[in-house]
């Protein structure tokens, strides 16, 4: 049996109509956007399939970028392959070698069927790359003259200082008077 004592806690609280809408609608404004998020969520599986398809993509350009880069180095002379800066990444290996090929000794051809007038340099990738082979000529001549012993190839002291300072260090080590 009930104890007579003991008194329900809500027999005091009444609410009327309008309070109990008003509760109500606070209630339903915090889901306002649910229909929104519900929309979002049925997008999300394409959205992850375009993700897997699009680094799929990217990790093959990447695989293709590097075959283009292996090709254009393996093209370089041995002894001028330590020229091609280290710390860039692939693409910037590549222009790099683009930007220096009458340097490095190599001549890049566009391939058959495109322009020979050399106002441009075709893509690396669908470029032929072959090695001058002329016996007992000097490599081509740039400007400034710079030697590969030279600044460790580089155009000034600064920038041989800059890019490879260990060398520049040991260089100064065997060399104190010349500065």
């Amino acid at each position: 049996m009930a104890d007579e004592n003991t008194q329900d806690p809500n027999a005091d609280l009444k609410f009327s109509q309008a309070d109990v809408d008003r509760i109500v609608q606070n209630r339903i404004k915090g889901y306002s956007d649910y229909n929104d998020l519900k929309a979002k969520v049925a997008e999300l599986p394409d959205l992850q399939k375009k993700v897997e398809s699009l680094t799929a993509e990217v990790t093959a350009g990447g695989k293709a970028l590097e075959g283009v880069l292996n090709n254009l180095v393996t093209s370089i002379p041995e002894e001028k392959r330590t020229l091609i800066p280290e710390g860039y990444s692939i693409t910037q290996r590549i222009d790099w070698i683009n930007k220096n090929t009458t340097h490095l000794g190599i001549v890049i051809k566009a391939p058959e069927g495109e322009d020979d007038d050399n106002t441009t340099t075709p893509p690396p990738d669908k470029a032929e790359v072959k090695t001058e082979t002329k016996p007992n000529t000097p490599p081509p001549v740039t400007t400034p003259k710079v030697t590969d012993t030279q600044w460790g190839g580089y155009a000034t002291k600064e920038e041989w200082a800059s890019k490879e300072p260990k060398k520049y260090l040991e260089w100064r080590k065997k060399n104190p008077t010349t500065y």
